[in-house]
């Protein structure tokens, strides 16, 4: 009970880049991981459609992966739609 905090500095909270080229090399970073991810997945979709696999094969491949992609999505939305009504959002420390 008797343990004191020691609150760290402004410095040491923030999880901000702390630099213009720290933001623009994480912004540049996450564009070019999204186009190429779509584009991958645009590719490997395509070649597997194509492919002379049977339907089921098919279907059992596509389905969890399918799963998996809406679960992600379902979650991304929920945490759009709360960034955009956080009452908190604004306050550092």
């Amino acid at each position: 009970m008797g343990t004191q905090f020691s609150v760290p500095s402004d410095e040491q909270w923030s999880e901000l880049p702390r630099s213009s080229a720290s933001r623009f090399s994480m912004s540049v970073g996450w564009t070019v991981l999204i186009v190429w991810l779509v584009g991958f997945s645009g590719y490997f979709t395509w070649e597997f459609m194509r492919s002379d696999e049977p339907m089921v094969a098919k279907v059992l491949a596509f389905g969890g992966w399918t799963g998996i992609g809406l679960l992600l999505l379902g979650v991304a939305l929920d945490r759009l739609k709360a960034m955009r009504t956080d009452r908190y959002r604004g306050i550092e420390k």
